[in-house]
């Protein structure tokens, strides 16, 4: 039986995954910036972010309290503790990765396009450590991937490296181009709706296949068969976007300051 405070965030997670994948089309394929894009766009981003905070809160029980998490009348005399503790902590910092990369990429979008042009505001230290959490969590999580030999966890590391280092570099760039703080949400909002179709096509793997995720020869196709998709489409929604809203000259001072 698990704790009610793990199941609460369990519970919340699934709800909010849910809505965030009926609604995640709208935005896609309406007008940006029309009604309904911003309307459902909300939706999917504040859907998203209890997604991303709830995912913390339970990788964070599966590390330091794994026992009470799981097995909060004491844990059963056939697992081996030591070896069942250590597992938890692998698999708790790879989930607390995942829920890092959703968390981050989120929240970039909507300040990344609320900013503009004038990046002055997401250069604090504080934000650019926040930045920064994808790639720390994925080199917790390559360390372990290098001593286990498991493919999915190093795969995943270099996601959340890759996220961050390009986050960063968008925000530190001394110039800029007219609109690329449009492509740059585009991209950031997409890693999320990536996200959130991995996970629904992990849970269904689990649930109607009967397939581990962790352990299962098949994970590598759920894991990462949605981002190596995604990432195609987001590659064709770059060229386009780029040629819609003109991401080609460089930003004058007084566009930069508009």
């Amino acid at each position: 039986m698990l704790s009610w405070t793990y199941n609460a965030n369990l519970l919340l997670h699934i709800l909010a995954g849910t809505i965030a994948l009926l609604v995640l089309a709208v935005p896609y394929l309406t007008r940006k910036g029309n009604k309904n894009h911003r309307k459902f766009g909300s939706i999917f981003i504040k859907a998203m972010m209890t997604v991303g905070w709830t995912g913390i809160a339970m990788a964070l029980m599966i590390i330091f309290v794994p026992e009470n998490t799981f097995f909060p009348n004491g844990l059963p005399s056939d697992i081996n503790a030591d070896a069942w503790a250590k597992e938890n902590v692998n698999q708790g910092l790879f989930l607390l990765s995942i829920a890092a990369i959703v968390l981050v990429a989120v929240r970039y979008s909507v300040k990344v396009l609320a900013a503009g042009q004038d990046r002055v505001g997401l250069k604090s230290p504080r934000y650019l450590l926040e930045l920064a959490m994808p790639g720390i969590t994925g080199l917790m999580v390559l360390n372990i991937g290098l001593q286990t030999g498991e493919a999915l966890y190093i795969a995943f590391a270099f996601i959340g490296l890759f996220l961050s280092l390009g986050y960063i570099k968008f925000v530190m760039k001394s110039e800029v181009l007219v609109n690329e703080h449009i492509i740059e949400h585009f991209s950031a909002i997409s890693g999320a709706s990536i996200a959130a179709v991995t996970a629904f096509a992990v849970t269904g793997a689990e649930r109607l296949l009967d397939i581990d995720s962790f352990t299962g020869q098949w994970r590598m196709v759920f894991w990462l068969g949605p981002s190596v998709i995604g990432t195609m489409l987001v590659t064709f929604g770059h060229h386009k976007f780029r040629r819609q809203f003109g991401v080609k000259k460089r930003a004058t001072a007084k566009q930069v300051l508009a």
